[in-house]
This record gives C-alpha cells, sequence and structure tokens, in this order.
C-alpha cells in the first residue's frame, strides 16, 4: 500500500474513533443529567402521598389502593406501583397502567426491572421514623428515548459527514506529504538506470527536504567522479591498446623468430640424415624420418666403415621437440665417433652407452638399433639397445629377431649382445623406431610390431627397399586416419639382391 492511502486510512480511523468518543461522552453525560434529574424531583412530585404511609398493621388498603390509582391517572409516565413489605419480596399491593397484565404477572414473580423502565424505591416517613412498607414506583420517559435517538441519530449523520470530509481532506493532505517522496523515489529510480544528471526539487524544509539536498548533493558528486572515472578509464583503454599492441607486436616477432630457429633446427637436423642412400653393390638400403613436431628425437645414418663393410644405424632419443633434437645431434656426433673407432657392434653400442651416461641428464636416454653388413662375406651383426626388434623377411616369411638390450645412457658399463645373420639374395632387413609399431589411434588402439611383421611377409620378393618403406607407412597411416602423430616415425629397410 502506498503512503498517501496509509495517511488517509489512519486519518478516518481518528476522525471516527474521535467523533464516536465524543458522541458516546455526550449521550452518557445527557442520560445521566436526565436520570438525576427524574430521580431526585420526580419522585417526590409522583409520591407526595405516600410520604405519610403508616406501618403495615395500620393502612387501609383499600384506600391506599384508591390513592394509587389516582396517582397512576394523574400521571402518565407511571408505569406501575408495587408495595412491598420490607422482609418479604412478594408485593403486598400492585397497581399498574391498563393494557400491562404482563407487568402484573413479572411483578408477582418478584422485585425484577422492566425493559424501557426505571424503577425507583420510596421509604415512606412514619413518626415513629420506622419502615415496614417498601415502595416501588415504575416509570417510563419517552423524552429522555426521543432525546436519546435524536443524539444517536445525529452522530451517525456527524460521523458520515466528517468521514467524507476526513476521506477528501486527508487524500490531498497525504498526497501533499508524500509529493515530494514521489519525486525523490523517481529521481532515485533514473539514476539507478544511469541518469546522473538529475535534481529534486523540494520545496519543503523537513527531513525529506533535507534528504532531497542530500541526494542533489550526492549526485552532483556522483557525476564528477563518474566524469573522472570515465576519463581515466578511456585514458587506461588508449594504454592498455597500446601495451596490448606493442605486446602482440613483441610476441609476433618473437613467434616468428623461434619459427625461424625452430625451422632452422629442423633443417640442421634432417641435414644430418643422409642425402641419398649408399651406393653399395649387392645391397638396396633405404630410410626416412618424420618427426612429430618441428624437429625430433630420432636419427638414423649410414656409416661405412672400410670398402667391405657398411654400418646402418637407427636411434630414437627420449623426449620430443627442442630438447630431444638437440639429444639426438649429441647421440648422432658420439655415434659417428665410436663407429669408426670400433668394428664390432656390440662394441660400438658398449662403448657409446658410456660416453653418453657421463652427457646426459638422468632421466634422457637413448635406444638404437645398429647393423654392420660385410657386403663381400655375406654377413650382418646385429645389436639391439632397447628399440623395437628388427624384422628379417626371407622367402615370403617375416620374422622378429627378438634382439634385446637396455637403452643407453641409463648404466654406465653394460655389456651387449650381438647376433651375427648369414644374408642371402632376397633378404629384406626392417628397423623401425617405436613410432611405427607403437602408432596409436583416436580410440587407442595400437598398431603393433606383430601386425607390421604380418605386413612385411604380403611383400611380394624383388621389391625394393623404398617401396618397402613407402608401403609400412602407408598402412600405419591407413592404421591411424586423421588421429594426428604422437611420436617421430623412422625406418631403414636394406635389401640384398643378387650381384651379376
Amino acid at each position: 500500500m502506498k503512503i498517501r492511502y496509509k495517511i488517509s486510512t489512519l486519518m478516518i480511523l481518528l476522525t471516527v474513533v474521535i467523533i464516536l468518543l465524543i458522541n458516546f461522552s455526550y449521550v452518557r453525560i445527557v442520560t445521566w443529567a436526565t436520570d438525576d434529574f427524574i430521580t431526585r424531583y420526580l419522585p417526590p412530585q409522583i409520591t407526595s402521598a405516600f410520604l405519610d404511609v403508616p406501618s403495615e398493621d395500620e393502612i387501609d388498603w383499600d384506600d391506599m389502593q384508591v390513592q394509587i390509582d389516582r396517582a397512576l391517572e394523574e400521571f402518565d409516565d407511571l408505569l406501575y406501583i408495587a408495595i412491598y413489605s420490607t422482609d418479604t419480596n412478594e408485593p403486598r399491593l400492585i397497581r399498574t397502567q391498563v393494557g400491562l397484565q404482563n407487568v402484573m404477572d413479572e411483578l408477582r414473580k418478584g422485585d425484577v426491572d422492566i425493559k424501557d423502565a426505571r424503577k425507583v424505591e420510596i421509604l415512606p416517613q412514619s413518626d415513629s421514623q420506622s419502615a415496614s412498607l417498601r415502595i416501588v414506583i415504575g416509570y417510563i420517559f419517552p423524552i429522555l428515548d426521543e432525546m436519546r435517538s435524536f443524539i444517536i441519530g445525529a452522530a451517525l449523520i456527524l460521523i458520515l459527514i466528517f468521514t467524507i470530509v476526513a476521506v477528501i481532506g486527508s487524500f490531498f493532505l497525504a498526497g501533499g506529504i508524500t509529493k515530494p517522496i514521489r519525486k525523490l523515489v523517481s529521481a532515485m529510480q533514473e539514476a539507478s538506470e544511469g541518469n546522473l544528471n538529475i535534481a529534486v526539487r523540494v520545496r519543503s524544509r523537513d527531513e525529506v527536504g533535507q534528504l532531497a539536498k542530500v541526494f542533489n548533493k550526492m549526485m552532483y558528486q556522483l557525476n564528477e567522479k563518474t566524469s573522472e572515472l570515465e576519463h581515466f578509464a578511456h585514458t587506461l583503454e588508449e594504454r592498455v591498446e597500446r601495451e596490448v599492441a606493442e605486446r602482440r607486436r613483441r610476441d609476433e616477432a618473437e613467434k616468428q623468430r623461434l619459427i625461424r630457429e625452430i625451422q632452422h633446427a629442423r633443417e640442421v637436423q634432417m641435414g644430418l640424415f643422409p642425402k641419398s642412400p649408399p651406393q653399395i653393390e649387392g645391397l638396396d638400403i633405404w630410410g626416412v624420418c618424420y618427426p612429430a613436431r618441428e624437429v625430433g628425437g630420432d636419427f638414423f645414418d649410414y656409416l661405412p666403415l672400410d670398402e667391405n663393410k657398411s654400418c646402418i644405424a637407427l636411434g630414437d632419443v627420449s623426449g620430443k621437440g627442442m630438447r630431444g633434437a638437440m639429444n639426438a645431434v649429441m647421440a648422432y656426433g658420439m655415434l659417428h665417433a665410436q663407429a669408426r673407432s670400433f668394428s664390432s657392434a656390440a662394441t660400438i653400442i658398449s662403448e657409446l652407452n658410456a660416453a653418453l651416461f657421463t652427457r646426459m641428464e638422468e632421466t634422457t636416454f637413448t635406444t638404437l638399433s645398429l647393423g654392420i653388413i660385410d657386403v663381400q662375406a655375406r654377413e650382418i651383426q646385429l645389436c639391439n639397445a632397447g628399440n623395437p626388434y628388427p624384422i628379417l623377411l626371407r622367402e615370403g616369411k617375416a620374422s622378429l629377431l627378438e634382439l634385446s638390450g637396455m637403452p643407453l645412457g641409463i648404466i654406465p658399463e653394460i655389456d651387449y649382445d650381438e647376433e651375427r645373420l648369414a644374408l642371402i639374395p632376397g633378404d629384406v632387413l626392417v628397423l623401425y623406431s617405436d613410432g611405427i609399431s607403437e602408432a596409436m589411434t583416436a580410440d587407442d588402439r595400437m598398431y603393433g610390431m606383430d601386425t607390421l611383421r604380418k605386413l612385411i611377409g604380403t611383400f611380394p620378393p624383388g621389391l625394393s627397399a623404398q617401396s618397402v618403406v613407402e608401403r609400412i607407412l602407408q598402412d600405419v597411416r591407413r592404421f591411424v586416419g586423421d588421429y594426428p602423430q604422437s611420436d617421430d616415425m623412422t625406418i631403414i629397410a636394406a635389401r640384398v639382391y643378387e650381384v651379376d
């Protein structure tokens, strides 16, 4: 409910209550005054004949009855006259107006009050000052009832008139009181919606007027502070935009620099790989490396040892990206140094392990597959240090060469086993990294060495080393599908053929 309605309702209630109290008090006062007048002055006038009533045993009841009838005839306002003995409630004599038999019946039952009748009790005065009788006079006073009805009717009319006046007056009064408050509420609503250029004009000097002045001052100060904040925000926004643009420019420049460096690192790493396979009579070799990122940790190489012997090596350094590439370059360089110093595959790997242990971090290791092929003797020395098992295709059957060994760089001194295999024309030897055998699909299925072995077993005789490599990579990519490459993939195939 709005304030003006609350004020109007309160004023109406107060008006009604005040009028009711005034009229109720007026009625009570008039009634009391009338009753007092009747009590004081009327009984002596209508009961003068009973002032000297003798005692009960001396009274002439017939004469008393005549006097009572005369009094009833003379005074129209008398309702009844009853004479009682002082020691009983049963009347000795009862006289009433004509047609009031019911009053007589009730009076005979005892001393009762009759509706709309007032009673007054008179004790007769005798010379002996003793009273053996009690006279009860009941009367009505129509003027009093008419006066009461008039007062009540006038009161109701006054209540109605004053209520209407109070409703109209309180409504306008409440409107005048709440008008400044409504202005203030409306201004606050606009301020909450973002309009700070607003002021409340209130002429009253009461608390509402003081509140309006405080509100106007607050809006003025808030508007000034908002302007300052907007200017500061605009300046800060321009500064931030300049800083962001400068940071983007520097980030872009840094990004391009890193891309160039990574590209250069990739070119350097790829430049370390053989540009073309060695031209060895009776031996067809082909190898490739596809890093998972711009640079990787896989490497491979062909190292000629003398006129009849050549070394093929495929390594995988733990880690990816630039870190793996740097470790791969280091392992690649150290492999070249060791391969030129020793002629045994097991010895080369053992010495390389000792050298890498002192230079690589504790969490870094290198796997390596190494083979020394003697074309004249038709023999190959194989040694494997943690790489997947090599696969040999001979006479249409592919077999896993279960050569195992500890990865390099973990334990400083360790002896590695090597296997010597006699080669016959048509043999194909495949070395590969775990990026081939452990290629994963989107639903975490692994390609596996057994799948690779079965694939190689389907290759027809006389297939070139390059074709072997390409068919293996094609099948791995088919298996993986669109899932991105997760590890470097490196593979070398060496095929022995008959020399004319």
